[in-house]
C-alpha cells in the first residue's frame, strides 16, 4: 500500500494540476457550472436557500456540508451586518461562517451618499475653489486689460469668449440668451445722439416712463407742499411767535409758494391730476423696469468708444477712467473678498483718503466706510454708521466720551478713533490730514487680517450647514432640496447654484460614471464629473455604494488580517504599528481611482500582500500588473496558469477591470466578485481533500493543515478544531486519553511538543507534514516496502528515522 506521504506529496507537488483534474470530473464539472450560471439570477436570500444546488455547493465550499440542513440558523448569517461587531455572524467563534456571509452582498450596509474620502475631496475641492476664484479674477482681469488695448473693431470683444464673458458679468447679460446684435448695438451707441441704436430703440418709451413718472412725482410733491403751505398758515396764527421765528415762516411760505407754481406749470390741469395719477401708478411697475432697463443699457454704451459701424482706433476702445471702472466692478462682483479683491479695495482707500475732509465724507462713500468698519473688525449687526461716525468724533480727552461711555472702552473703537485726525465736529483742523501715513498702514494692515474673516466664518458655518444636511439626504430629491448641501456641493466644483438647473444636476448625480456615453459625460464639462464622483446615487435617486477600488468589507477584513499576521506572536508596538499602517490602507484606498495609482503605492500593495501571506519581495510590480489585468475568466490567463491561486484572491479583493480602471461592482447581484471566485476555488479544494480522504484520511488531514497551518495562531483555536486537534495528536503521539483533560491542561501539553509559531513557517509547516504522515502510517500499521527492509515488518522504529526516510524518499 502506498504511504500516506507519497499520497499526500502526489497531490501536493503539483496542486493546480490536482485541482484541475478535480475540476474536469464530470459531476464536479456540472455542478460549478451550474453555480456559475445560476448565482447571479438569484435576488433574495430566501430564494437562495431554496436552490439546494447553488446553496450545497457555497456550503460546501466554505467547509460548511455538515450544516446544510440549518437553514434559518444560515439565513441569519447571511443577513448580518459585518460592518457591526456585534453582528450575528460577527459574534460566532467559528470564523467559517463570517468568511461565508463576506462572499455575499444581501446586506445593504455599506450604501453610503458620500464616503470619507469623498468628503475631505469636497473640502478640498471648496478650499481650492476660493484660489482657483481669486487666481481667475486676476488672469481674467490681466487678460481683458491686455487685450483691450488691441482692439479695433467691437466685434473682437463680442466673438471673444474670454472678452464677451468679462464685458458681460460687468453688465449682468446673460450668456445664455443675449442677442448678438443688440449687445452690439448697444455698445455702438452713442448715448448723447438720438440717433444712436439705443435712442432709436429706447428712447421714446423712456422719455415716455420718465415723464409718467415725474408727472407721478411732481403732483404727490404738489400735494406735500400745499399741506405744508397750510400748515405753516396755521402756525403763522399763534401769537406767540417771535419776530424772527414769524419771519423765517414767511420766507418758507413764499418759497413754497414759488414752488407750487413752478410745478402747476409743467403739470396737466388739477382736474385731470387724479386720473392721471391712477393711470400711472397702474403701469408704475412697467415704467420702472423700462427706466431701469435703459440705464443699465445706456451704462453699457457709455463703457465703450466704438464709433457707429464698430470700429475703433487700436487702443481706444476704453477711455482709461472707463477701463478702471469696468475692471474694478467686475473684480467686486466676485462673491467673496479675495486677494486680488482686497488689494483693488486697498489701492482705492489709500488714493482716496488723502482728499477726504470730514467724516460726513469719509462714510458717505459706502466703499471706503465698508473698508474701515473690515480694517478695525466692527462688522458687528449692531454697528451702525452713526456709531462709526460717534467714534470718530469722540474726544478721548473727555472721561464721558462716546467711546468710554457707551463703547465701554472697546479697544476696536479705540483703535479706529487713534487711526483718524478728525475733530469732535468731524472737520479737520487747518494743515491738517485725515491721516498720517503710519495710521493709513496701520489701517491697512488692519484689512490685509481681517478682510477675509466674514467669509471664513461663511464657509465654517456653511460645511457645518452641509454636514448637518448631508446626514439625511437618502435620494437625490433630498440632496436637490436642501440648499445647504446643493449650494456647497456645487461652490466645490466651481458651479454657480443660481444659474444652473436643478434638473440636471439630477441626472449628472444619475449617470453611470463607467459608462462614457451616459448624460454627465455629453456635458463635456469636467466641473459636473467631478460632482458626480463625490456622492453615490444610482440611476433610480437612491443612495448606492461608494465606487472604490475595495469594497469597505474587503478593507475591513484585508486589515484585520493584516493586524492578526503582524501582531500575534509580536509586541504591543507591534500591533500600534500595524493597526496605524492599516488606516493608512483604509484612508488611501479610498482614493484610489485606478490600478497604476494602487501599484504605485507600495505601502497599499505590501500591505495587501501581506495579510494574505505573500511575501512582497517574492512578487515583482510587473507580475502585479499582469495579474491584475488578466481575464479571471480565461483558464490560459497569467494570473490563472501561472500564479499561485492565492494570487485571484488578492486580485478578486479589488474592483479594477482588465484596463485597470474601477469596476462598478453590481450591488443587485448577491455575491461579491471575490466572493465568486472564492466560492469557486474552495469548493475544488474541499472536493480535493474530500476525496482523498476516501482513499485515505490521512491525506485529507495533511491538505488541511497545509492549508489552514498559517491561520492557526492559538493553541485553543487547535482545541476548538476536531480535525486539526487529531493531527497534532498524530504528530505528536499525544494520546487521546488527554481530551479528557481541561483545556488550559491541554495547552501547556501541546507547548511541550511544538512552538505555534512554527505554523507560519513553511519549512516548518513542510516538516511538521512529514512527521503526521509517518506517525499516521505507524497508528495505522500501513506496511511499505521500504520501512519493511529496516524493520523487518516491526513498526519499532523511532518516529525521528521514519520522518527522515520520508523526506528522502519524497526528494
Amino acid at each position: 500500500m502506498v504511504s500516506t506521504y507519497l499520497s499526500y506529496d502526489l497531490i501536493n507537488r503539483d496542486m493546480k494540476a490536482s485541482l484541475s483534474r478535480v475540476s474536469q470530473q464530470a459531476m464536479i464539472e456540472r455542478q460549478t457550472n451550474y453555480y456559475k450560471e445560476n448565482i447571479g439570477k438569484v435576488t433574495s436570500v430566501d430564494e437562495f436557500l431554496d436552490d439546494y444546488q447553488l446553496y450545497s455547493y457555497a456550503m460546501d465550499a466554505f467547509g460548511l456540508g455538515e450544516m446544510t440542513y440549518a437553514k434559518a440558523f444560515m439565513k441569519k448569517v447571511l443577513e448580518s451586518d459585518l460592518n457591526d461587531d456585534n453582528s450575528f455572524a460577527n459574534k460566532l467563534t467559528d470564523e467559517r461562517y463570517r468568511d461565508f456571509a463576506a462572499a455575499f452582498n444581501f446586506t445593504q450596509s455599506t450604501a453610503s451618499v458620500q464616503s470619507d474620502a469623498q468628503l475631505d475631496k469636497l473640502i478640498g475641492l471648496y478650499d481650492t475653489s476660493i484660489s482657483d476664484l481669486d487666481n481667475s479674477l486676476s488672469e481674467e482681469t490681466r487678460y481683458y486689460k491686455s487685450m483691450m488695448g488691441t482692439v479695433t473693431n467691437v466685434d473682437q470683444v463680442l466673438r471673444n469668449d474670454r472678452l464677451r464673458a468679462y464685458v458681460f458679468q460687468v453688465f449682468d447679460i446673460d450668456e445664455a440668451t443675449y442677442s448678438y446684435s443688440h449687445i452690439k448695438g448697444l455698445m455702438t451707441s452713442d448715448v448723447d445722439d438720438p440717433d444712436s441704436y439705443l435712442n432709436q430703440k429706447y428712447d421714446a418709451a423712456y422719455s415716455d416712463a420718465v415723464t409718467k413718472l415725474t408727472t407721478k412725482s411732481n403732483i404727490e410733491l404738489h400735494a406735500q407742499v400745499t399741506s405744508r403751505i397750510e400748515a405753516i398758515d396755521t402756525e403763522l396764527q399763534d401769537a406767540t411767535l417771535t419776530t424772527e421765528e414769524r419771519a423765517a415762516l414767511e420766507e418758507e411760505k413764499t418759497t413754497r409758494q414759488d414752488q407750487l407754481t413752478q410745478l402747476e406749470s409743467v403739470l396737466p390741469p388739477q382736474d385731470e391730476w387724479e386720473t392721471t395719477l391712477a393711470a400711472i401708478k397702474a403701469e408704475q411697475s412697467k415704467l420702472n423696469s423700462i427706466v431701469t432697463q435703459y440705464n443699465n443699457m445706456a451704462k453699457l454704451a457709455e463703457a465703450f468708444e466704438f464709433n457707429n459701424d464698430g470700429t475703433v482706433a487700436a487702443g481706444g476702445a476704453q477711455t482709461a477712467e472707463n477701463l478702471s471702472s469696468l475692471v474694478d466692478t467686475y473684480l467686486t462682483s466676485a462673491p467673496r473678498v479675495t486677494p486680488t479683491v482686497a488689494t483693488l479695495n486697498r489701492d482705492y482707500f489709500e488714493s482716496k483718503i488723502g482728499s477726504i475732509t470730514s467724516v460726513d465724507e469719509l462714510v458717505a462713500d459706502t466703499r471706503m466706510l465698508a473698508y474701515i468698519r473690515t480694517a478695525f473688525d466692527l462688522n458687528d449687526m449692531t454697528i451702525v454708521t452713526a456709531t462709526i461716525k460717534n467714534i470718530l468724533t469722540s474726544d478721548l480727552s473727555d472721561p464721558d466720551n462716546y467711546i468710554a461711555k457707551i463703547g465701554k472702552n472697546d479697544e476696536r473703537y479705540l483703535a479706529l478713533r487713534n487711526a483718524f485726525n478728525f475733530q469732535t465736529d468731524g472737520t479737520l483742523a487747518a494743515g491738517d490730514v485725515p491721516q498720517s501715513v503710519t495710521q493709513t498702514a496701520a489701517t491697512t494692515n488692519g484689512y490685509m487680517v481681517h478682510y477675509n474673516d466674514k467669509d471664513d466664518e461663511a464657509d465654517v458655518k456653511a460645511l457645518n450647514l452641509f454636514k448637518s444636511d448631508i446626514a439625511s439626504v437618502t435620494s437625490v430629491k433630498d440632496f436637490l432640496n436642501s440648499s445647504a448641501v446643493y449650494d456647497y456641493a456645487l461652490k466645490a466644483v466651481g458651479l454657480d447654484p443660481d444659474t444652473v438647473r436643478p434638473a440636471d444636476i439630477r441626472k449628472v448625480l444619475t449617470s453611470d460614471l463607467q459608462d462614457k456615453k451616459s448624460y454627465v459625460y455629453t456635458l463635456k464639462d469636467e466641473r459636473y464629473v467631478k460632482l458626480a464622483e463625490l456622492f453615490n446615487f444610482k440611476s433610480d435617486g437612491t443612495v448606492g455604494s461608494p465606487v472604490m477600488a475595495q469594497s469597505q468589507i474587503e478593507m475591513q477584513t484585508m486589515s484585520a488580517d493584516y493586524i492578526t499576521k503582524k501582531s500575534t506572536f509580536g509586541t504591543e508596538a507591534d500591533k500600534t504599528a500595524a493597526t496605524k499602517e492599516t488606516e493608512y490602507f483604509t484612508a488611501e484606498m479610498q482614493k484610489i481611482k485606478t490600478l497604476d495609482e494602487f501599484l504605485a503605492n507600495d505601502r497599499l500593495t505590501n500591505l495587501a500582500m501581506e495579510s494574505l501571506g505573500i511575501d512582497p519581495e517574492s512578487v515583482t510590480k510587473e507580475q502585479l500588473e499582469k495579474m491584475f489585468t488578466s481575464d479571471l475568466d480565461d483558464p490560459d490567463s497569467y494570473l490563472n496558469k501561472e500564479m499561485d491561486p492565492v494570487f485571484r484572491r488578492l486580485v478578486t479583493a479589488f474592483n479594477f477591470d482588465t484596463e485597470g480602471n474601477l469596476l462598478r461592482e453590481d450591488r443587485s447581484s448577491i455575491q461579491t466578485r471575490r466572493g465568486l471566485y472564492e466560492t469557486l476555488d474552495n469548493y475544488l479544494q474541499q472536493t480535493l481533500e474530500t476525496q482523498a480522504g476516501e482513499d485515505n484520511a490521512g491525506v485529507r488531514l495533511a491538505l488541511y493543515f497545509q492549508r489552514i497551518a498559517a491561520d492557526t495562531t492559538s493553541y485553543y483555536s487547535i482545541l476548538a478544531d476536531t480535525a486539526l486537534q487529531e493531527f497534532v495528536n498524530t504528530t505528536f503521539g499525544i494520546p487521546d486519553e488527554m481530551a479528557n483533560a481541561d483545556v488550559d491542561t491541554q495547552v501547556t501539553m501541546m507547548k511541550k511538543y511544538f512552538d505555534i509559531e512554527d505554523f507560519q513557517d513553511p519549512d516548518q509547516v513542510k516538516k511538521l507534514i512529514s512527521r503526521f504522515t509517518v506517525m499516521y502510517d505507524s497508528e495505522q500499521n500501513t506496511s511499505d516496502p521500504i520501512l519493511t527492509l529496516f524493520s523487518g515488518g516491526s513498526v519499532g522504529i523511532s518516529a525521528d528515522t521514519l520522518l527522515a526516510v520520508a523526506t528522502l524518499r519524497g526528494r
